[in-house]
């Protein structure tokens, strides 16, 4: 028999929001379904999320937001880097 479906509405995961369910993805064919819900990011965008990728917080924010933060940590590196490079150079 199928599992019980654990209901994620109203629920935060990381920045996502989850409005309502969506859409199930289907894995080989219909022989197994993973439930997708509709999330808004913190950042206003939405998306359609696996709603075991929430659980397991592997989704914890959208692509632009992931994005943003990987750009700024670079940018906190590359001015690390040349502030030691200055004081021992």
């Amino acid at each position: 028999m199928g599992k019980k479906l654990i209901d994620l509405a109203g629920k935060r995961f990381g920045s996502w929001t989850v409005i309502c369910r969506g859409e199930d993805y289907f894995v080989f064919g219909d022989a197994h379904r993973i439930p997708r819900w509709i999330c808004r990011c913190d950042c206003g965008n939405v998306s359609l999320v696996l709603g075991n990728s929430l659980r397991a917080g592997k989704s914890t924010c959208c692509t632009k937001c992931r994005d943003e933060k990987r750009t700024a940590g670079l940018r906190e590196y590359i001015r690390a880097r040349k502030e030691r490079k200055m004081t021992y150079g």
